[in-house]
């Protein structure tokens, strides 16, 4: 089956609102939404115009139509340590039907062409450590593990105290 990868662009919206449907169901989140919800945020956000995001859609060529089958999330960091910006690879997401394709794999050499291409100093991202095969697909591209470093996140109420204390 033939595929493809490329930067998403504004007219890609519908395809990575299914995508990331299928994200959010795989994960069981609880924040499900209907693909037309997810195209409004998109739109909303600007994505393919002023967002503050990129996105890399996968595609499988399925007869004479490309049908969405993955995607990437990334955003540019600055970390001082480096003086050169980086990317930080929010969701690496391959639908269930097409993971034995090789779409992760060539999604991560795309992003990995990206920072090259950009000049950027590295990339960055982070696993659940309660996915083992996750875990062994980054060790075969190379990844180093940098366990001395510990993900924090503040959201909903904590996010919302800590925001109303300043």
């Amino acid at each position: 089956m033939e595929s493809r990868i490329r930067l998403a662009g504004r007219e890609d919206i519908p395809a990575l609102a299914i995508v990331i449907r299928e994200t959010d169901l795989y994960y069981r989140s609880p924040h499900v939404q209907t693909i037309e919800a997810t195209i409004a945020k998109l739109e909303a956000l600007d994505f393919g115009g002023t967002a503050r995001f990129e996105m890399l859609l996968a595609e499988v060529q399925d007869g004479a139509a490309w049908q969405p089958a993955g995607m990437a999330t990334l955003a540019t960091l600055f970390p001082t340590t480096a003086s050169s910006p980086a990317f930080f690879l929010k969701d690496l997401f391959v639908i269930e039907a097409y993971r034995s394709l090789g779409l992760g794999k060539k999604l991560m050499q795309r992003i990995a062409a990206l920072t090259v291409e950009r000049g950027y100093s590295r990339l960055d991202w982070t696993a659940e450590t309660s996915n083992p095969a996750s875990l062994r697909f980054y060790d075969t591209l190379g990844a180093q593990r940098r366990e001395e470093k510990l993900f924090f996140r503040l959201n909903g109420d904590a996010l919302k105290t800590l925001a109303s204390e300043g």
